[in-house]
């Protein structure tokens, strides 16, 4: 395996270590459906696409801040060991995972559910009240 395929699979299991204790504000675009954050002076992009068997695939491109391309690999890429966190058996799983992790945080739908959810729980009460 070359030095780049590993510091590929770090970076995602970094981001999604970071992404899961929220430390990582991420943007969603909803005209491409992609996610994306600024680290390090540079724009990181995870997106969804199929490759050319149509079987899904997660991409992640890195740019400059003047959006000139610097590197781009999919999960494709990374295959052969298994991601460090045990909860997934290959890589496609793992950025799929945290694509829909970072989009539900950058679009606030977390936080929505929560708050939903809350208030529903403290009108427990009410339904008692309620007549069917």
């Amino acid at each position: 395996m070359s030095d780049t395929v590993k510091k590929y699979r770090s970076l995602i299991d970094v981001l999604y270590e970071k992404t899961t204790k929220k430390s990582i504000k991420w943007r969603y675009e909803a005209s491409d459906r992609s996610v994306w954050v600024k680290l390090a002076g540079q724009i990181i992009v995870l997106t969804g696409s199929s490759n050319s068997d149509f079987e899904p695939l997660c991409n992640l491109v890195i740019t400059n801040s003047d959006g000139d391309f610097l590197e781009g690999f999919s999960d494709e890429n990374l295959r052969g060991d298994q991601p460090k966190t045990a909860l997934f058996s290959d890589w496609y799983s793992l950025m799929t995972a945290l694509f829909e992790m970072a989009k539900r945080q950058a679009t606030g739908a977390d936080e929505a559910l929560d708050n939903i959810l809350k208030e529903l729980g403290q009108d427990d009460d009410l339904d008692d009240d309620v007549e069917f």
